[in-house]
């Protein structure tokens, strides 16, 4: 029974971050799933939707069966090191799967994603140096007690009844055969998406089927690189340089980190979503403020922001790093147009707002960023003059004070040019601790004490009510910053992605989007092509995407904007 209860434990431990990343949408025990009408359902036994630990893996099992069968033929010290050695593997490619699975809810693709793991490595060295060090050793504790419960069990099979184990992984073996003959199904042969979708429900786990959906998810990115001359070609918004203007507002891009529809879409949040829209928008027509709406299908969910505020920027769906990353570094082979490119040449005058602190000793390619963006102004946390309590991601400022304390700078810099900005807010970002108080002034934030910001709590117990805590924030430090704007201009509010630990894959990638302008003209002319009329956000007259919305604003933006000619009698 020992090894019995030693096999369990080292399986379970495998699907530690499937639960761990879907906890708040999951049971630890699946008993509700299990258990229909006071009965048992066998068949949830074998495939469910729970994303608990209480499965098996195919492989480690058919190895553990082997050896049993075998012990006679192989040395002790070979089996350990073998079995150790198999198990290890395993644990890092069930870690690895299922901790980019449940974190940005797209299939893992190893070409892309080690180049994510790389410069996640390089951010916690350089922003949380003590956190990363503390987390590696627990790493290199907990690895080491693997092995040694893997030691353990390679021993009781050799010297003690391992005959319980044996039966148990025959069970294992034979259940996996009949599930793929019955249902038709080879987890060694990956050919489409839906063949990982139906198989990750069963308890049975295969390591090959995740190889193989790597394999599979690689193969697809490559072919997204080779079409990137088309995808290039298809890019460039055209328009007259020398077109004269009735007026340019001011044009202000800001992307609320994880602002998802979730809010919409899952009955926890719909209701106080719902108020929390409407009191937005209450607020803001009582100004004379005029607003549209929309959702917007992000290229991601989870996280990676930057391919989703650059495809909004960019007009191109980004949607892998690896392509991201391809864009970035050949910007002479595959030549870009931003908006801030278009207003740029229209005489804007565009900043860069990057106000994430901690990152002082952080190597950031700050002229190729600028360059790919279509800007060449950028201001950093340092430049924001910021000495007050510090929260969530970095950690950094409150985002009322970054947003107020950018605008000042840039319209300080520029007083004689109509301006442009994006910035991507940062106390939303998760674990959501986040400001929920706003000062009157934003520059009181600077001499405030931490508890006068009220900062959420319990970060890792109250993550839905911390989430919804840091998108109230969000809309009202918004509202806050569009009422204390005195000259003519638009605001163009966008969620970037889904959140992450909330989100499952029962979510969809769209995030809301809302367009805000004293122009009631011009907001009516946008809300006609795939806005709705108010705040209030319905499904879509048509499906927008973040790459669409260039193309969109920038036509209405200029054709209502520019100057008319006027006829001649």
């Amino acid at each position: 029974m020992v090894a019995l209860l030693l096999f369990f434990t080292l399986n379970f431990t495998l699907f530690i971050p499937r639960y761990y990343f879907n906890k708040n949408n999951s049971s630890f025990f699946p008993i509700s799933e299990l258990i229909e009408q006071k009965s048992l359902n066998v068949k949830k036994i074998i495939n469910r939707f729970n994303d608990d630990i209480f499965r098996f893996n195919f492989e480690f099992s058919s190895v553990v069966l082997v050896l049993i069968l075998v012990k006679d033929f192989i040395p002790l010290t070979w089996a350990m090191v073998l079995i150790g050695l198999v198990y290890l593997l395993t644990c890092i490619l069930f870690f690895y799967h299922y901790s980019i699975l449940g974190i940005y809810k797209t299939y893992p693709c190893i070409a892309s994603d080690w180049k994510l793991i790389k410069q996640g490595v390089q951010i916690a060295l350089n922003g949380y140096r003590l956190q990363f060090i503390v987390g590696l050793v627990f790493l290199i504790v907990f690895l080491v007690g693997l092995c040694y419960a893997n030691t353990l069990l390679i021993n009781e099979i050799y010297v003690g009844n391992s005959f319980p184990l044996l039966l148990f992984c025959l069970i294992i073996v034979f259940v996996a055969f009949i599930f793929s003959v019955v249902k038709k199904t080879n987890p060694f042969v990956f050919k489409k998406e839906f063949d990982f979708n139906y198989l990750s429900f069963f308890a049975i786990q295969f390591s090959i089927l995740l190889i193989q959906s790597n394999r599979f998810f690689c193969k697809k990115t490559k072919e997204e690189l080779r079409s990137l001359p088309g995808i290039i070609a298809n890019n460039t918004f055209t328009f007259s340089k020398n077109i004269p203007f009735k007026s340019k507002p001011n044009i202000y891009f800001i992307a609320i980190e994880s602002y998802g529809a979730i809010l919409h879409e899952d009955d926890y949040f719909k209701e106080k979503y719902n108020k929390l829209i409407s009191d937005f928008n209450q607020n803001l027509q009582s100004k004379d403020w005029h607003i549209t709406s929309s959702f917007s299908n992000s290229p991601v969910s989870g996280g990676g922001s930057w391919m989703a505020y650059s495809s909004f920027l960019m007009g191109i769906k980004i949607t892998s790093d690896l392509l991201y990353r391809k864009l970035f570094h050949e910007r002479e082979k595959y030549k870009t147009q931003s908006i801030f490119t278009i207003l740029e040449e229209l005489g804007y005058a565009t900043t860069l707002i990057a106000a994430v602190g901690g990152y002082e000793n952080f190597t950031i390619e700050w002229e190729e960023t600028l360059s790919f963006l279509g800007t060449k102004n950028v201001i950093k946390f340092k430049d924001l003059d910021y000495t007050g309590e510090k929260f969530n991601f970095g950690p950094s400022a409150p985002d009322q004070y970054m947003l107020q304390k950018s605008r000042a700078l840039i319209k300080e810099k520029y007083p004689n040019q109509p301006i442009s900005f994006f910035v991507e807010t940062i106390n939303s970002h998760a674990n959501f601790e986040t400001p929920t108080h706003l000062f009157k002034n934003w520059e009181e934030c600077n001499l405030a004490n931490r508890n006068a910001f009220k900062p959420t709590t319990a970060l890792e117990k109250n993550i839905k009510e911390n989430y919804f805590l840091a998108i109230d924030y969000q809309l009202k430090t918004i509202t806050d910053f569009v009422l204390s704007e005195n000259e003519h201009s638009i605001f163009v509010i966008f969620g970037d992605h889904q959140p992450p630990l909330l989100t499952t894959t029962k979510n969809s990638f769209k995030s809301p989007i809302h367009i805000i302008s004293k122009d009631k003209a011009f907001i009516t002319d946008v809300k006609l092509e795939r806005f709705n009329s108010t705040v209030e956000i319905h499904n879509n007259k048509q499906e927008l995407g973040h790459e669409d919305f260039k193309f969109l604003f920038l036509d209405k933006f200029i054709t209502y904007f520019q100057e008319k000619p006027t006829s001649s009698s």
